[in-house]
Order: C-alpha cells, then sequence, then structure tokens
C-alpha cells in the first residue's frame, strides 16, 4: 500500500471510473487478516 493507490481512487471518484474492488473484495481482505492475526496469537491453523 503506497500512494499509488490512492492516487488512483481519487482519479477514479473525480473522472466516474469504476472500482477495481468493490465491498466483498474488502470483506475477504479482512477476514484474512484476521485469520493471520488469530493464527500467530494461537499457534493453530485458521481455515476459512
Amino acid at each position: 500500500f503506497g500512494l499509488e493507490p490512492m492516487q488512483e481512487f481519487v482519479s477514479d471518484i473525480v473522472n466516474q471510473r469504476a472500482f477495481r474492488t468493490n465491498a466483498y473484495d474488502g470483506l475477504q481482505a479482512t477476514r484474512i487478516a484476521a485469520a493471520v492475526h488469530a493464527s500467530a496469537e494461537s499457534g493453530s491453523v485458521i481455515h476459512l
């Protein structure tokens, strides 16, 4: 993550273009990050 994705996001809004990702993509990324964190804390495999 860096400046480029944020610039792309603003450009998409200004130019009224569809976003590359959607809420579902964000939800899945959040689920994966939470599972990684839980696995690191517990030392066990987290199944999604």
